[in-house]
């Protein structure tokens, strides 16, 4: 019979991983692959929030926000962010 595992988990540990250095730069890898299969006019960010490390990837022109209006272009592209 298996024994009960008690785990305990440091938040702030936890908190300092995902704003990390890696973790922003993977996610600016995956926005960045994102963007690019996206087309022109799309743009990919990062910005540490206050929990974790945001990517996001936006239609930064007019040209762009009227495809992806029409188009769903980023909804076609966020399996290029997937893990």
């Amino acid at each position: 019979m298996a024994r009960r595992v008690d785990v305990k988990l440091n938040s702030r540990e936890i908190d300092k991983l995902l704003k990390s250095k890696g973790v922003q730069d993977e996610l600016a890898r995956r926005t960045g692959v994102a963007a690019r299969a996206a087309g022109r006019g799309y743009e990919s960010t990062v910005e540490v929030g206050r929990t974790r490390a945001l990517g996001r990837v936006t239609a930064e022109t007019p040209e762009a926000a009227r495809d992806n209006a029409r188009n769903h272009t980023l909804m076609r592209v966020r399996d290029q962010m997937r893990w």
